[in-house]
């Protein structure tokens, strides 16, 4: 006996009945057809050829729910690949592909609307908000290069119709990847989304576009390749990224503009063609970067960019809490030159604070317009400036020997403080000569490391009281150089 949707009826199943795996419960099948449809029953072929939209919308309009307390149907979609130039999904549901390696919507070639709209309206429900799932399946384009009217061909877009509802977005091993428009796009959008395992690769403009919404929660996953930037956030609140790796954007790996308040914690900003970070934000808008890692974000052929730049609008404050800054040259584009680790424009107003537990491994943190800089990177330690070995260094992740980067003036002076172990100088260019006077009263064996971001032609190194041996030297823009104290005889001697 074939039974369908279309074709249910008390005669057909009355008396049947199956037991799931496992289990000794009976369960009718109009029951289980009240809870499950699977797309193939509307027409769907999943074969990779056939243009399936208007069979896998009516399977949507049959399965999704905009009743008082309806929480819609489960729609199965099968393994294989469904061609479609756009659905949309108004109600709620819930949308499980068998994994997202092998239950595809592809978006059909030339399409130039979203392959899934989600614009739920007029859903009258007891819950606090309407909600709709997207689970184990993969949103393809055959060509992520824009053609006509195809920058709008998103992956996922999510829209307020004409009688919006606040939406809870779930978003579970979902991979989005080649689509001509954003991976995901959301302007203006009344609802939240929660995102788990989520991979968004490689699409024709952004990976993810959050526009004046709030309350996202993005765990795990991938954000890379676009060939915009990876992430854009304007005027977006408790946008939350746990666990996420952003990397290898064509331009910024992440902009952040207007009021945004943004975390992101144990990330990973890798090469980007542009800044690592880029902060637009007003004095309204901050970002937090918990232990996050950012390794070669500032790689480029041409331009000056950072892993995190603060850009001359801006006002807002960034937060490094902890987090690795790796320079050098990246082994994956080794013809690009790395610029610095935190930049400003010199009108910028805003603020970069880094607690003691920020490492730059490998180089110094460099900026144009350092101003701020200087006065926000106390108690932020290094390891292997200017080329030293991390291993011959001293210093550890607990040091709380105070780092001061002041703006060395061509023929002024600079002195340490005493127990200071680390410099940066920060001239506004190269100059001809500096004075640095080391600390007083040293203790047997301890070490001062000077670094500078523009070259010094003549730095005199002095000491209270003390031999310094040799008491010039020239400091190369980037270059570190050490000194250690030798008790015995009352000298301090340049050891790196």
């Amino acid at each position: 006996m074939s039974i369908s949707p279309e074709t249910m009826n008390a005669t057909d199943i009355t008396g049947t009945f199956f037991s799931p795996v496992g289990t000794e419960k009976l369960i009718s099948i109009r029951a289980k057809f009240a809870q499950q449809v699977n797309a193939t029953d509307y027409g769907a072929v999943f074969d990779g050829i056939t243009n399936d939209t208007v069979a896998l919308q009516n399977a949507i309009n049959a399965t999704q729910s905009n009743t008082l307390g309806g929480s819609g149907k489960t729609l199965i979609l099968p393994a294989g690949t469904s061609v479609i130039g756009g659905v949309t999904i108004s109600g709620q549901i819930d949308i499980r592909g068998s994994s997202s390696g092998t239950s595809v919507l592809s978006l059909a070639s030339g399409s130039t609307v979203p392959a899934v709209t989600i614009s739920v309206a007029n859903v009258s429900t007891t819950q606090f908000a309407a909600q709709v799932s997207l689970s184990h399946l993969r949103i393809v384009s055959p060509n992520r290069a824009d053609g006509p009217g195809q920058s709008v061909a998103h992956g996922v877009a999510l829209v307020n119709a004409g009688t919006p509802v606040q939406t809870r977005v779930l978003l579970t091993d979902v991979t989005i990847g080649g689509v001509p428009g954003d991976g995901v796009h959301a302007a203006s959008w009344t609802g939240w989304v929660e995102a788990d395992g989520v991979y968004i690769q490689y699409p024709g403009g952004y990976g993810l576009y959050a526009n004046s919404v709030s309350d996202w929660r993005w765990k795990g996953g991938d954000i890379s390749g676009a060939l915009s930037d990876n992430v854009i956030l304007s005027g977006s609140a408790a946008m939350q990224f746990v666990g996420t790796n952003i990397y290898a954007a064509v331009g910024n790996n992440v902009q952040l503009f207007g009021a945004t308040q943004a975390s992101f914690a144990l990330c990973y900003f890798d090469i980007a063609g542009k800044h690592g970070i880029w902060n637009q934000l007003n004095s309204s808008g901050s970002a937090v970067f918990n232990d996050c890692w950012f390794r070669w974000s500032s790689q480029s052929a041409t331009g000056t960019y950072f892993d995190a730049y603060f850009e001359a609008s801006s006002g807002g404050s960034l937060y490094f809490n902890g987090g690795h800054f790796k320079s050098g040259a990246s082994p994956y584009s080794p013809f690009y030159t790395p610029q610095g680790n935190i930049g400003f424009s010199g009108s910028s107003a805003g603020t970069a604070v880094l607690t003691p537990s920020v490492v730059f491994d490998g180089g110094v943190p460099t900026a144009s317009g350092q101003t701020n800089l200087a006065t926000q990177l106390s108690g932020a330690y290094l390891i292997g400036i200017g080329g030293v070995s991390p291993i011959t260094t001293r210093l550890r992740a607990d040091a709380t020997t105070a780092y001061t980067a002041p703006a060395a003036a061509n023929g002024g002076t600079t002195t340490m403080a005493q127990g200071q172990e680390k410099v940066l100088l920060l001239p506004s260019g190269p100059i001809a000569g500096h004075t640095l006077n080391l600390p007083l009263n040293p203790e047997d064996g301890q070490v001062a490391k000077i670094a500078s971001s523009n070259a010094i032609t003549t730095l005199t190194v002095a000491a209270s009281g003390k031999t310094v041996t040799p008491s010039s030297t020239t400091l190369a823009a980037g270059q570190g150089i050490e000194y250690t104290y030798v008790a015995g005889g009352t000298s301090w001697v340049k050891s790196i």
